[in-house]
């Protein structure tokens, strides 16, 4: 059997409406790549995020290959290019899974956690970007129907250990453990600490998780 030879590193993102979410990421500390093969749709419209990313990646010298799709919302249809890149590229050193939301996004990500590739995730509102590892993901039942809860409470507003406890009728305890879980996958955010307790909201990837996978987790 013949192995596939890398000589350069590279990255895989979707571009969708704004150019932000794929040049951000490249401005953190995250791992540098030589390459970035960016999936975007036919005839889009999106041809000054197109133009800037260009020009960006031409100034900090990173190659950028653009592979047009019909659709980036179609599941099937991302997965299988990611497939198909990987099989003749080898894995990516990262993916980024920020731009823009839909079910090629979470075709993107699904991918990545079988396959062990981290994913990048450049949170808009506090301008900066986060990796998350897919092991965290893999060692829990992320469907597991009390995270899937208090994903949604917190989204909710039900921000505190005593309203999630009480909402979902368990005990504090359950509650804080498995808070301390959502942290360290990054999906959940320890906001400063009140007066009275902690506080609790949704980091970039946990919105990101609950928008993408809305259809499985929300019924």
């Amino acid at each position: 059997m013949t192995s596939i030879i890398v000589e350069n590193s590279y990255a895989i993102t979707i571009l969708n409406k704004v150019e932000d979410y794929v040049i951000k990421p490249f401005l953190s500390d995250i791992p540098k790549v030589d390459r970035l093969i960016v999936i975007l749709n036919k005839n889009s419209g999106y041809d000054q995020p197109e133009s800037k990313i260009k020009e960006f990646f031409d100034l900090i010298n990173v190659k950028i290959d653009l592979i047009y799709v019909n659709d980036v919302t179609n599941f099937f249809q991302i997965f299988l290019l990611v497939k198909s890149i990987c099989s003749q590229s080898g894995s990516p050193s990262w993916v980024n899974i920020s731009c823009g939301s839909g079910i090629g996004m979470s075709a993107l990500a699904i991918f990545s956690v079988n396959r062990n590739i981290p994913m990048v995730i450049y949170e808009k509102e506090t301008d900066r970007t986060i990796m998350v590892s897919p092991k965290k993901i893999q060692k829990m039942d992320i469907f597991d129907p009390i995270y899937v809860n208090l994903i949604k409470d917190i989204a909710g507003g039900k921000n505190t250990i005593r309203q999630l406890a009480t909402s979902n009728r368990i005990d504090k305890s359950t509650v804080s453990r498995r808070l301390k879980n959502l942290i360290s996958m990054e999906i959940v955010d320890r906001m400063d600490n009140s007066r009275h307790a902690y506080k609790f909201s949704l980091s970039e990837f946990g919105r990101w998780f609950l928008e993408n996978f809305r259809a499985v987790i929300i019924k």
